[in-house]
């Protein structure tokens, strides 16, 4: 197979269901730092999936996600701890 056969069949597969021009294969790594930002998943852990090694591109990336924020008293509760499970904090708080 050719170097950029993903890139052919997406674009045959978008114009095939109609989707517009300026969707495009790296529309979806936009939205995956979006999605994991609007999750809480660590910065550093996202980068690391998407290969980025400078903040300011993964933050460029991740700009138009809806942040998910924890109370203050969530983190007073938890300073001793290491880790944060930031899921059962996401589910305390809701």
């Amino acid at each position: 197979l050719k170097e950029n056969w993903r890139s052919t069949a997406f674009w045959r597969s978008r114009r095939r269901a109609g989707l517009p021009n300026d969707i495009c294969l790296h529309s979806y790594r936009y939205a995956w730092a979006e999605r994991a930002a609007a999750a809480g998943m660590p910065e550093r852990e996202a980068m690391a999936h998407l290969g980025h090694s400078s903040r300011a591109v993964h933050r460029a990336y991740a700009r138009n996600a809806d942040r998910v924020t924890l109370p203050l008293e969530y983190y007073e509760n938890t300073r001793d701890q290491k880790l944060i499970d930031f899921q059962a904090a996401v589910a305390q708080a809701a």
